[in-house]
Protein backbone atom coordinates (compact mmCIF):
# COMPACT_ATOMS: atom_id res chain seq x y z
CA UNK A 1 0.00 0.00 0.00
CA UNK A 2 1.10 3.33 -1.05
CA UNK A 3 0.22 6.32 1.06
CA UNK A 4 0.27 9.58 -0.38
CA UNK A 5 -0.60 12.71 1.84
CA UNK A 6 -2.45 15.43 -0.62
CA UNK A 7 -4.11 18.68 -0.21
CA UNK A 8 -7.80 18.39 -1.41
CA UNK A 9 -7.83 21.09 -3.38
CA UNK A 10 -5.40 21.13 -6.12
CA UNK A 11 -2.21 18.69 -5.46
CA UNK A 12 -4.51 15.88 -5.12
CA UNK A 13 -6.12 16.27 -8.89
CA UNK A 14 -2.65 17.24 -10.29
CA UNK A 15 -1.72 14.00 -8.95
CA UNK A 16 -5.02 12.15 -10.17
CA UNK A 17 -4.00 13.47 -14.05
CA UNK A 18 -0.41 12.33 -13.57
CA UNK A 19 -1.05 9.04 -12.39
CA UNK A 20 -3.69 8.26 -14.30
CA UNK A 21 -1.96 9.15 -17.98
CA UNK A 22 0.97 6.99 -15.91
CA UNK A 23 -1.84 3.74 -15.47
CA UNK A 24 -2.92 3.86 -19.16
CA UNK A 25 0.53 4.13 -20.38
CA UNK A 26 2.13 0.94 -18.22
CA UNK A 27 -1.60 -1.24 -18.39
CA UNK A 28 -1.54 -1.21 -14.63
CA UNK A 29 -3.46 -2.71 -12.82
CA UNK A 30 -3.02 -1.72 -9.03
CA UNK A 31 -5.99 0.52 -7.78
CA UNK A 32 -5.88 4.11 -6.92
CA UNK A 33 -8.38 5.82 -4.66
CA UNK A 34 -9.07 9.31 -2.88
CA UNK A 35 -10.28 9.71 0.40
CA UNK A 36 -14.16 10.82 0.07
CA UNK A 37 -14.94 14.24 1.74
CA UNK A 38 -13.38 17.66 0.38
CA UNK A 39 -11.27 15.55 -2.52
CA UNK A 40 -14.41 13.98 -4.00
CA UNK A 41 -16.33 17.14 -3.69
CA UNK A 42 -13.38 19.20 -5.61
CA UNK A 43 -13.24 16.31 -8.35
CA UNK A 44 -16.86 16.80 -8.85
CA UNK A 45 -16.78 20.65 -9.34
CA UNK A 46 -13.22 20.24 -11.55
CA UNK A 47 -15.19 18.27 -13.67
CA UNK A 48 -17.92 21.06 -14.32
CA UNK A 49 -15.61 23.59 -14.61
CA UNK A 50 -12.94 22.30 -16.45
CA UNK A 51 -13.43 25.02 -18.96
CA UNK A 52 -11.93 27.46 -15.81
CA UNK A 53 -8.58 24.82 -15.87
CA UNK A 54 -5.01 25.57 -17.54
CA UNK A 55 -5.06 26.04 -21.21
CA UNK A 56 -3.30 22.46 -21.75
CA UNK A 57 -6.29 20.72 -19.87
CA UNK A 58 -8.92 22.94 -21.68
CA UNK A 59 -7.51 21.20 -24.76
CA UNK A 60 -8.11 17.67 -23.40
CA UNK A 61 -11.06 18.60 -22.97
CA UNK A 62 -12.03 17.86 -26.54
CA UNK A 63 -11.26 14.80 -26.55
CA UNK A 64 -12.28 13.61 -23.08
CA UNK A 65 -12.85 15.55 -19.41
CA UNK A 66 -9.50 15.08 -17.55
CA UNK A 67 -11.04 14.90 -14.37
CA UNK A 68 -12.98 11.47 -15.60
CA UNK A 69 -10.80 9.35 -13.68
CA UNK A 70 -11.29 5.71 -14.77
CA UNK A 71 -8.51 4.28 -12.91
CA UNK A 72 -8.85 6.28 -9.66
CA UNK A 73 -11.76 5.31 -7.73
CA UNK A 74 -13.12 6.71 -4.30
CA UNK A 75 -11.91 5.01 -1.24
CA UNK A 76 -14.12 3.25 1.83
CA UNK A 77 -12.78 2.36 4.81
CA UNK A 78 -13.31 -1.38 4.43
CA UNK A 79 -11.01 -1.36 1.47
CA UNK A 80 -8.29 -1.06 4.49
CA UNK A 81 -7.91 -4.62 5.06
CA UNK A 82 -8.02 -5.49 0.98
CA UNK A 83 -4.84 -7.86 0.54
CA UNK A 84 -2.69 -6.76 -2.43
CA UNK A 85 -1.22 -3.71 -3.47
CA UNK A 86 -2.85 0.04 -3.56
CA UNK A 87 -2.56 3.88 -4.10
CA UNK A 88 -4.26 6.02 -1.76
CA UNK A 89 -5.09 9.76 -1.46
CA UNK A 90 -5.56 10.90 1.74
CA UNK A 91 -5.65 14.38 2.87
CA UNK A 92 -3.14 14.78 5.96
CA UNK A 93 -4.13 16.16 9.19
CA UNK A 94 -1.17 15.70 10.14
CA UNK A 95 -1.30 12.12 10.56
CA UNK A 96 -3.09 12.78 13.98
CA UNK A 97 -6.56 11.92 13.19
CA UNK A 98 -9.17 10.78 9.91
CA UNK A 99 -8.21 8.28 7.03
CA UNK A 100 -4.49 9.05 6.66
CA UNK A 101 -3.74 7.84 10.48
CA UNK A 102 -5.95 5.12 10.23
CA UNK A 103 -4.01 3.84 7.24
CA UNK A 104 -0.75 4.77 8.60
CA UNK A 105 -1.61 2.46 11.87
CA UNK A 106 -2.42 -0.17 9.18
CA UNK A 107 0.66 0.03 7.58
CA UNK A 108 2.19 -1.14 10.57
CA UNK A 109 4.30 2.29 10.99
CA UNK A 110 2.77 4.05 13.78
Amino acid sequence: MVLNLVFALGRAQELCILLEAYWDRMNLKVPIYFSLGLTEKANHYYKLFVTWTSQKIKETFVQRNMFEFKHIKAFDRAYIENPGPMVVFATPGMLHAGLSLQIFKKMGLS
